[in-house]
């Protein structure tokens, strides 16, 4: 009801009055501010007046139910906490059944927070109801649930059972003569019961959207019915009927939760129960299946979404199980099923189970991925379409550690080789990078036998992609690069001199690896006019690459190597430049040298700074302002006196005579700094 002319009226009304304008963004706003009313209101006019209207009102607009949904989420502390929870309940029930895919969504999430806070709301309440401290036992919590004798006083259990909302006798049940934590358990069978019957009538709802909200639910529903073992079968049962729904968009929701649902199931029953579902949804073949899901369902995926997102769970409850000690049975129930969908007409199904391949193998471990997973590896890798063999290829280096690299190299490398032609791009760059991941794990005579081949094939490709793959990740093969220097370097250097200038960027950062795990001399007679040349380069990135790796070749090759012999070739470079970006470049790079508090001898250090008054004479101003900026940086690694005799004088010159403003400015900021 609207206020009265005049009068401001109560936060509800205020509340219902911008939800009656025909705007659409004034009743989204009102909704998204209905916690604010709640908490203005108190929770017991947020229970008696607020909720109701706000479950009055589902057949608005989706915007708005969504945002209904997601308000709902965090209502229970908002009406006095979890023994009023319940009200919340009707109208996120009606939520997730509507039409609209994302209300559904937010509903399911909703509930699943109402559940949580529930509980933990119950956890205070009872605590505060039935303290459990060092004075009283866990038996004497449990004695004191059960109530007195005789029908003397109002027991415990009518009473908590009153405050809850359930019946005493299923209290009763639940609560064991020796609990280790009573109202712990008084929680989550408050909240069970509360939420196994919303599941119960979603599952039971007419329209199929009921039906997969309800799959949504299944996995905390089910944790929450701790000790409830007639619940627990209901709900598996009931689990296991939507796998088998009529309608695909219903088994979908089942495929898409069974992961969840596998999570908090008991061994037995996951072995038992679960996986006859699985086999059901990998299994599905209905034909009626792809028209009907094609229009719901995103990606029009149809009856291959749902096996899809059954074999991405396999791996799920593979790990499940072997890690509650069932690998057998996983081996023998769930590993057929995988194998079956790795040979599904769908490419899309078997994509998802070469993206599951790692961790269904690691779960596995070595003897049965040996036994029984080498050949589907094999299959995928040969498959038909690229996207399955370039997904096939991630991870291979993991099957190096399940198999060693002599059994690697005899059942699955002659499957990857076969791929280093592959007319496919995506194929190929995922091959270069696989190569580089089993490099270090195969070890050097695999690496030399069978990988070596084909980097030399891919540093070839017509492809930059694939060539880049290859030389930002050198790193991998520095421990063996002496012994494959002579076969990969010729290439690398070739590449040096590549069209695309990423590839030649790659090629400059690689240079300071090289260096080090090939030597001084190597670099001297191979690298090092490949190197100087790259401070010409025509893209500034490529001569950015050269100059950054200069201070880790300081390091590689000592001070007094860069003193005599690479400073002055940078020197020759910089007086023979007729542009002046490339000037610009050396100065930076020369910084690098000095600028971190690298220890570098008196030699060196002499002829950075050298250099640096040379480009303080620049005639162009950019350089100019490029060397005082670099004067200022170095400026903590000189002595008093180079620093007096030559670095002062100079930037005081610069600050004071220089006809460009920028010139001057920078020159007087290095001069504060230094004083």
């Amino acid at each position: 009801m609207a206020a009265p002319p005049g009068e401001i009226g109560s936060p509800l009304q205020l509340l219902q009055g911008d939800f009656a304008s025909t705007d659409q963004e004034i009743r989204l706003r009102a909704i998204k501010r209905a916690r604010l009313v709640a908490e203005v209101m108190g929770a017991e006019a947020a229970r008696d007046e607020l909720v109701p209207y706000l479950t009055s009102i589902v057949d608005d607009d989706d915007e708005v139910l969504l945002a209904i949904a997601e308000q709902l989420g965090g209502f229970v502390p908002l009406v006095g906490g979890a023994a009023h929870a319940s009200l919340l309940l009707p109208c996120l029930e009606n939520l997730a059944s509507v039409d609209e895919t994302v209300v559904r969504e937010m509903a399911v999430t909703a509930t699943c927070d109402v559940l949580k806070a529930s509980q933990a709301s119950c956890a205070e309440a009872s605590a505060a109801m039935y303290p459990v401290g060092p004075s009283v036992s866990p038996q004497g919590v449990a004695g004191e649930l059960r109530g007195g004798v005789g029908g003397k006083r109002s027991t415990g259990v009518e009473r908590t059972a009153s405050y809850f909302k359930v019946q005493p006798h299923r209290l009763t049940t639940a609560i064991a003569p020796c609990c280790r934590c009573a109202h712990s358990q008084v929680k989550r069978l408050v909240a069970g019961d509360w939420f196994t019957s919303r599941v119960k009538r979603l599952v039971a709802g007419d329209w199929f959207t009921s039906r997969v909200s309800a799959c949504g639910l299944f996995a905390a529903t089910y944790k929450a019915n701790i000790g409830l073992t007639d619940a627990r079968a209901a709900l598996r049962a009931q689990f296991e009927a939507m796998s088998k729904d009529d309608t695909p968009m219903v088994r979908r929701a089942a495929a898409a939760h069974l992961g969840d649902f596998a999570g908090v199931l008991e061994l037995d029953a996951l072995c038992g129960e679960l996986v006859p579902a699985l086999t059901s949804l990998i299994g599905d073949e209905q034909d009626s299946v792809r028209l009907l899901a094609a229009e719901q369902l995103i990606g029009g995926g149809g009856q291959d979404s749902v096996r899809l997102l059954a074999a991405r769970q396999s791996a799920f409850m593979t790990a499940a199980m072997v890690t509650g000690g069932r690998a057998n049975e996983a081996a023998t129930l769930v590993v057929p099923l995988f194998k079956k969908a790795a040979e599904d007409r769908s490419w899309r199904v078997r994509h998802s189970v070469a993206k599951s391949y790692p961790t269904m193998a690691k779960s596995l471990g070595s003897a049965v991925f040996t036994r029984e997973l080498v050949a589907p590896l094999n299959a995928l890798l040969q498959d038909i379409e690229m996207e399955v063999r370039a997904q096939a290829l991630k991870g291979s280096d993991m099957y190096v550690e399940l198999m060693t690299p002599d059994t690697f190299a005899v059942q699955v490398m002659p499957s990857v080789s076969a791929l280093v032609q592959d007319v496919s791009l995506g194929v190929r760059a995922a091959l270069s990078d696989a190569c580089m991941a089993l490099a270090p794990r195969l070890g050097q005579d695999h690496t030399v036998r069978s990988v070596l081949p084909m980097l030399q094939h891919f540093l070839r490709d017509e492809s930059s992609e694939v060539r880049l793959h290859i030389l930002t990740k050198l790193e991998a093969l520095a421990d063996m690069m002496p012994a494959i220097a002579d076969q990969l370097l010729p290439l690398v250097l070739e590449l040096g001199h590549d069209n695309i200038w990423r590839v030649r960027k790659a090629v400059m950062l690689s240079i300071p690896m090289l260096a080090e795990k090939l030597g001084v001399h190597y670099f001297e007679d191979h690298l090092l006019d490949m190197y100087l040349q790259a401070y010409q380069d025509s893209v500034s990135d490529v001569r950015a690459g050269a100059s950054l790796g200069l201070q880790q070749l300081c390091r590689v090759c000592g001070s007094e190597w860069v003193s005599e012999r690479l400073i002055p070739k940078l020197l020759e470079l910089y007086q023979a430049s007729t542009f002046y970006l490339h000037r610009i470049t050396i100065l930076c790079a020369l910084k690098t040298l000095l600028g971190d508090g690298t220890s570098a001898s008196q030699a060196l250090v002499a002829e950075v700074v050298q250099m640096m008054l040379t480009g303080a004479r620049d005639p162009i101003p950019n350089v100019r302002f490029t060397a005082a900026r670099a004067l200022q940086d170095v400026a903590p690694c000189l002595e008093d006196a180079a620093l007096q005799a030559q670095v002062k004088p100079c930037l005081t010159e610069m600050a004071e005579a220089d006809v460009d403003s920028d010139v001057k400015y920078f020159a007087t900021q290095a001069l504060l700094t230094i004083k």
